[in-house]
C-alpha cells in the first residue's frame, strides 16, 4: 500500500523510465491529482481478488479529465478467491469496449503461474526453482481464449476509426 507518490528510475536498454507509484485510494486523491501531472501514461492497479473499487474509478476520471493515457494492470491473481475473468468483465462493464486484455494469466490462485502476450501468443512463466522467466508457444488448452482477446482488441480498435471498421467488417481482421 502507497501512502505518498514514490519515483524508482529504470532504464531499459536506451531508455530511462521513471515509474511513479502513486496511492489509489481514495482517502489519498490529492496524492493521486498531484502525480499524474507528472506522468505521460498511467497504469491503474486493480486488485484480482476485490475488483474495481472506488479508488480505480477517481483515477479513471482523472484520466479523462486531463486526457492522459492509461492501461489497467490486474494483480494478486497468485491469491486465493482471485479471478481475471471476472475482474476484466467488471471493468468492461464500468469502463466500457476501450478497456480490452493484451494479456492472459496462465493459471489462477496457486497455479498462477506466467501470462501469454494475446498479439504474439507467446507466454512468459516464471520457474519458482530457479526464479527465472522462460518465454514458450501459449499453452494449447488457452488458445480459444487468446483468440477472443484478440478479437476483441481488434474490435474497440476498430471503432475508432470509419476505414477500420469497414476493413474489420469486409476482412474479419486487422492486421
Amino acid at each position: 500500500i502507497s501512502l505518498s507518490a514514490s519515483i524508482a528510475p529504470i532504464e531499459v536498454e536506451d531508455t530511462k523510465i521513471n515509474l511513479v507509484d502513486i496511492p489509489g485510494y481514495f482517502d489519498f486523491s490529492g496524492e493521486l491529482i498531484q502525480g499524474m501531472r507528472a506522468v505521460d501514461v498511467a497504469t491503474i492497479v486493480v486488485c484480482g481478488v476485490s475488483g474495481v473499487q472506488v479508488g480505480t474509478e477517481k483515477a479513471w476520471d482523472y484520466c479523462n479529465k486531463i486526457k492522459l493515457p492509461r492501461t489497467f494492470f490486474i494483480n494478486k491473481l497468485d491469491r486465493e478467491n482471485s479471478s481475471y475473468e471476472k475482474t476484466l468483465e467488471q471493468l468492461k462493464e464500468k469502463f466500457g469496449i476501450s478497456v480490452v486484455p493484451i494479456q492472459f494469466p496462465i493459471g489462477s490462485e496457486e497455479e498462477f503461474k506466467g501470462v501469454v502476450n494475446v498479439i504474439s501468443k507467446k507466454a512468459r512463466i516464471h520457474d519458482p526453482k530457479t526464479n527465472k522467466i522462460e518465454e514458450i508457444d501459449a499453452p494449447e488448452d488457452l488458445l480459444e481464449k487468446i483468440d477472443e482477446c484478440k478479437k476483441m482488441i481488434m474490435e474497440a480498435v476498430a471503432e475508432t476509426n470509419e476505414e477500420l471498421l469497414d476493413k474489420y467488417f469486409s476482412e474479419g481482421e486487422l492486421s
